[in-house]
């Protein structure tokens, strides 16, 4: 009987009913950021708990976790049935003091951008469980993997256009400038 109820809410939820429809336009249209990563759009809604394990969670909103295509594709089935292994945001509330921490390099900068490494900060006086759980969901996640987190390539991109945009003020500053004196030497 079980089994039968499982496949049954699954099939429930792969029919994609209305429902489901509208959950996943607001989490879309509302939401935008992948609660998971926060670098990326919202493409789908994730069973945080997988449905082929616990099909009695299928329909359950706070088992729908909107998220990204590269966080639910990597999270996949990954689960533990004695602790959580991902932060779920609809159920975690992350702590006030930041876990999540990143360094910039001067020393290691390429192309005039700093190396960025992000690391959890396990003595800002949080809640252990709430930091191994940031840790893992950040591993699992890939998130802040040395060369190729997720987190690493966004700050090194926003740095670079940063830092571009900084360079083209500074020359159109001095090109101004420039021009201004041109002109007052005339008088």
């Amino acid at each position: 009987m079980e089994k039968r109820l499982g496949a049954a809410l699954i099939s429930a939820y792969d029919a994609n009913p209305a429902p489901i429809k509208e959950l996943r336009r607001f989490y879309v249209e509302e939401e935008k950021w992948c609660p998971y990563c926060s670098a990326n759009l919202i493409k789908k809604l994730d069973h945080y708990l997988p449905k082929s394990i616990y099909p009695e969670f299928a329909l359950l909103d706070h088992n729908l976790v909107p998220c990204c295509s590269d966080c639910n594709e990597t999270k996949g089935k990954t689960t533990d049935r004695y602790q959580y292994v991902f932060l779920n945001p609809l159920i975690h509330e992350l702590p006030d003091i930041p876990i999540l921490k990143a360094r910039l390099d001067m020393a290691k900068a390429e192309d005039g951008v700093p190396a960025v490494s992000f690391y959890i900060d396990e003595t800002t006086g949080a809640d252990p469980g709430m930091v191994r759980l940031v840790k893992s969901h950040c591993e699992k996640l890939g998130l802040t993997a040395p060369e190729n987190g997720i987190y690493v390539l966004k700050a090194v991109q926003y740095l670079s256009e940063e830092l571009r945009n900084i360079k083209r003020s500074y020359d159109r500053e001095k090109k101004e400038e420039g021009e201004a004196k041109g002109q007052g030497d005339g008088l």
